[in-house]
């Protein structure tokens, strides 16, 4: 009977034999073992006391893939040529290169004890993926995957020494210039199927793609890797698929082994891959004149039967679970990423050209073994010392991690604060700014937390054809996933919630709100009806909400010349704001507000008379005015727990 592919044993013995026989050194106190749970690993077999016996493997050069032999091969080095040649070695069949077919038999074995499928949730299926949504890797799958389309769409076939492109179909039947999506794969009319022109960012093949019934047919073809692998062709992007996870879940860096490569270049070491991933496992990677890896693990004492671990840096859930199939429950160095979109481009220069701190983008926050850093700060452009504005295209991220929460929150409330802050105003750390942009913030963290924490409910089931069965332990990381996403975000949401009080208490005597003019104006109902004298006066200001309170009290005030000595600082704010001010369109809320509190106005130019013996004259244009002083000086505070909100207004420093 026929073993399930996912249920066959690989050879770890002849894979260690193989190594052993070409210089690989490996301990005795050493023994690699496989479970279906947690695959290949290794365990001691001896106990470690006072690092005793050593534990350290030796990797000759002649068994590393790297560069060298992209350039062997392709007369290229990098990333992409690394995973093309990958998927060369494990795919293609009865090969004309020679060097390919001394390859193909030299790391036979070691290719063959790769897994088939990485348990990364690019290939969950369409019911495993439901369980991330409202996450970052939920909304972000389907443009990694269009970027790894597109990077796989650039390789090309060296004739006369020019570059011809490739078929730019993921399954080996596309066009040079447009990407074709075939109906017979799809499951649509061939009337039907999609081309999309190469352009920054295929935003089409991302939507594409995020239709649950495209998705479910694109799972099937990665069922080809389990059961049909000998189907695939090496230069299809099923291969370079495949070639591309097995990179970010095992490469190591190049420069490890040879300071002068780029940054990016990558290298796999077999052997020394088989190890998985300890977040506090202390050990230290090294080479020597010949350009061998070494692994030297530094535990003092590993107890006998523990397993021996490696450690890839410290790492979210987010970036193990995307990068290596997995998550380790309540990780410590867990982290979430909050992406601003920038959509206003004058919005987006006034950042660009003022912002006294710096402003990260995604590309900040990689930390895969083949990804470079040099995106960090390196390659500025212009001559202010900043990143050129498309940089920004996709948004600013910051990322709040577990560690040091509060330093987060308080760099995220920085550029909140910078955005919330007037234009003309050049401080943003001014008492106004702070507290809008602990507002804007507050909403953005609990958006956030409320998509993440949303029941799952498998939406589309009655748009696929078939059911497909949740593996428990997708499961189980998905929600180690989610939680550690939570806990970090009502942790921020409190600290922010500390630094309002903080401020608040701070200013208090410097703020008024709608409850406070309740509270300490005595003359606050005469002064109302004083401005509104009609039957119906006494239930519309009943039904105003804190802002509509605070523009009628303001508006009848400073008509009046009447402030209470607490608040007259209101007033002589109010004046200075005059001085500078320019009038703007009259808003609609303003219209019906004047239209409520004084019946029978005709227009905006109206001018009607208070109730009083005076009977001057209160005119649309007044309320207006009083509405832009109150805009201009004032936040509206947001409640979490009771969803409302509370006008504020605030004294200038």
């Amino acid at each position: 009977m026929n073993t399930h592919p996912l249920l066959r044993k690989p050879d770890i013995e002849g894979l260690l034999k193989w190594g052993k026989a070409n210089g690989c050194v490996i301990p005795d106190c050493i023994t690699f073992k496989h479970e279906f749970s947690i695959g290949i690993h290794g365990v001691v077999n001896t106990p470690i006391k006072d690092n005793k016996p050593e534990v350290k493997i030796h990797l000759p050069n002649d068994l590393i893939i790297d560069g060298r032999l992209t350039e062997e091969v392709f007369g290229e080095r990098g990333t992409k040529w690394s995973k093309m040649l990958l998927a060369r070695l494990r795919f293609e069949k009865d090969s004309t290169n020679p060097k390919i077919v001394e390859l193909q038999k030299k790391f036979k074995l070691y290719v063959d004890s790769l897994p088939p499928v990485i348990d990364s949730p690019m290939v969950w299926n369409p019911e495993e993926f439901d369980l991330l949504k409202g996450t970052n890797l939920g909304s972000s799958i389907f443009k990694k995957f269009a970027y790894l389309y597109k990077e796989w769409g650039t390789f090309g076939e060296k004739d006369n020494g020019q570059y011809i492109a490739m078929g730019l179909d993921p399954f080996g039947s596309g066009e040079a210039s447009t990407l074709k999506m075939p109906a017979d794969l799809y499951g649509q009319d061939s009337t039907n199927d999609i081309h999309i022109q190469w352009g920054p960012i295929e935003d089409a093949l991302v939507e594409y793609l995020q239709q649950n019934t495209i998705y479910a047919n694109i799972y099937k073809q990665f069922t080809k890797l389990i059961y049909r692998p000998d189907e695939i062709e090496w230069d299809s992007f099923i291969a370079y698929f495949w070639a591309h996870l097995t990179y970010t879940s095992r490469a190591f860096p190049e420069r490890i082994i040879n300071p002068n490569c780029d940054e990016s270049d990558v290298m796999l070491l077999p052997i020394v891959d088989l190890l998985n991933h300890g977040n506090r496992t202390k050990v230290e990677w090294s080479t020597d004149k010949d350009g061998s890896f070494c692994y030297t693990n530094l535990e003092k004492d590993i107890p006998e039967g523990n397993e021996i671990f490696n450690n890839y840096g410290a790492k979210s859930n987010e970036e193990l679970l995307y990068g290596y199939g997995f998550t380790i429950k309540d990780n410590e160095f867990d982290t979430v990423l909050l992406v601003l979109k920038l959509d206003d481009q004058m919005f987006r220069q006034a950042i660009y050209k003022k912002t006294p701190f710096k402003i990260p983008i995604l590309e900040d926050y990689t930390s895969y073994a083949f990804e470079s850093k040099k995106t960090e700060y390196d390659s500025i452009t212009d001559s202010n010392g900043w990143r050129p504005i498309d940089k920004y295209s996709d948004g600013m991220a910051y990322v709040i991690n577990k560690i040091n929460t509060l330093e987060c929150v308080n760099q995220l409330l920085d550029i909140f604060s910078f955005i919330s802050k007037r234009d003309d105003d050049a401080d943003y750390l001014s008492v106004l700014s702070r507290l809008k942009g602990i507002q804007q913030l507050k909403i953005a963290l609990n958006e956030k937390l409320v998509k993440i924490e949303a029941p799952w409910e498998f939406e589309t089931k009655m748009e696929l054809d078939e059911f497909y069965p949740i593996l428990e332990k997708r499961r189980i990381h998905a929600e180690n996933y989610k939680n550690g996403q939570i806990e970090i975000l009502k942790k921020s949401l409190k600290l922010l919630k500390g630094i309002e009080k903080v401020l608040l208490a701070e200013n208090k005597s410097n703020i008024l709100t709608a409850e406070k003019i309740r509270k300490h104006d005595k003359d606050h109902d005469y002064i109302m009806k004083r401005l509104i004298d009609h039957d119906e006066s006494k239930d519309i200001i009943d039904r105003f909400n804190d802002r509509q309170i605070m523009i009628t009290w303001l508006t009848a005030r400073i008509h009046f010349n009447s402030f209470p000595n607490r608040y007259r600082w209101v007033l002589t704010q109010f004046e200075e704001f005059k001085k500078t001010y320019h009038p703007t369109d009259i808003s609609e809320d303003t219209v019906d507000l004047y239209a409520l509190l004084f019946k029978g106005a005709d227009d905006s130019s109206s001018s009607l008379k208070m109730g009083d013996d005076s009977k001057i004259p209160v005119t649309i244009q007044e309320l207006s005015i009083v509405s832009d002083f109150l805009h201009y000086n004032s936040f509206m505070r947001v409640s979490l727990t009771t969803y409302g909100m509370t006008a504020m207004l605030i004294k200038e420093e």
